[in-house]
């Protein structure tokens, strides 16, 4: 038996915690808890913890008190974590758990809680996407890895988004119990035992938008309205008045992509939302989206999210209010 504790705090985001011990409870339902997981929740008080959801919750232990060694520990994110966090109990308890467990989790924006405490100096790491600006500004000495799921450097896992931490405790699962045991699991839950892409599948083309009336602004209205035919740069570098090289420049440095890039990214993020919405043949959107060909389209969706537009639709359906939505199971 591996015994698990997961880290709570308040204002913890709640599928942070239950995400993932739902995977390990699930392994145990299959084998019996005594060649599964002891699961524990940990925080420094005693008393109910409240999560942002308004959930409260009862830790098991308390840090500070006589346990049994962790072999896992889980950190929980939470809404505010991105922008501090100043409970040293809990940062000084990490700090020398970290080197003793054979596991040292974190869960979306748990990752900010490890960086504060020094642990992801020198390592890889994700987190979610709508805080990798901000996880940079902060850990500079991290290597960011946005695009991904979940990130393993040494004995620490960072995953991303709060369901990548099911993910992440599903891959945990094949290596402690075979791709079997973890395929049953995923069943019983109703997710993908191996989510195929990176996270940036689930996010919107970010961008800083640029000033009303700029010349950016000219060229990102040109773009929107000629997705559909092949753009050169030197045609957006005369929208701009500029020329090629003064564009290009001015362009990469507002937009923090070059022209190129951001004309990709865009077509990429309209070809989403056909194939979300509409029943169109492949060829058709590749070329109502400027791609020229399926293949181009599907190499640009390779580059850009790690899977390939087939599989994306697979993946999302749009319900009947007309929002999309990751199909499971």
């Amino acid at each position: 038996m591996k015994t698990i504790a997961c880290m709570i705090f308040p204002r913890f985001q709640s599928l942070d915690v239950s995400g993932p011990l739902d995977v390990f409870s699930e392994v145990n339902t299959l084998l019996g808890p005594e060649k599964g997981y002891e699961l524990l929740t940990i925080a420094t008080r005693p008393d109910p913890v409240i999560a942002s959801n308004g959930m409260k919750l009862v830790p098991d232990v308390v840090i500070g008190e006589d346990h049994k060694p962790f072999d896992m520990v889980i950190i929980a994110g939470g809404p505010e974590i991105p922008f501090g966090f100043d409970d040293a109990v809990a940062l000084d308890w990490l700090r020398q758990i970290q080197p003793r467990c054979d596991r040292c989790c974190s869960i979306c924006t748990g990752a900010f809680i490890l960086g504060y405490a020094g642990l992801l100096d020198g390592k890889k790491a994700t987190t979610h996407w709508l805080h990798t600006d901000r996880f940079r500004e902060l850990f500079s000495n991290t290597l960011l890895e946005p695009e991904k799921i979940y990130v393993r450097s040494g004995n620490i896992l960072t995953s991303a988004g709060v369901t990548a931490g099911i993910d992440l405790s599903l891959a945990l699962v094949r290596e402690d119990h075979g791709a079997e045991i973890a395929l049953q699991v995923a069943k019983r839950l109703l997710v993908v035992a191996q989510r195929q892409g990176g996270q940036s599948q689930f996010s919107p083309l970010l961008t800083p938008a640029p000033a009303d009336g700029s010349p950016m602004q000219k060229v990102i209205e040109y773009i929107h309205q000629n997705t559909h035919r092949r753009i050169q740069n030197a045609e957006l570098a005369t929208v701009a008045g500029m020329t090629i090289r003064t564009f290009s420049r001015y362009f990469s440095k507002e937009m923090k992509v070059t022209p190129l890039e951001y004309l990709e990214l865009h077509r990429i993020e309209i070809a989403k939302m056909k194939l979300e919405t509409t029943s169109r043949s492949m060829k058709e959107i590749a070329y109502e989206c400027g791609f020229g060909s399926t293949e181009n389209m599907r190499l640009a969706f390779m580059r850009r999210i790690s899977i390939a537009p087939s599989n994306y639709r697979q993946l999302f359906t749009v319900n009947r209010t007309g929002s999309s939505q990751p199909r499971r199971g």
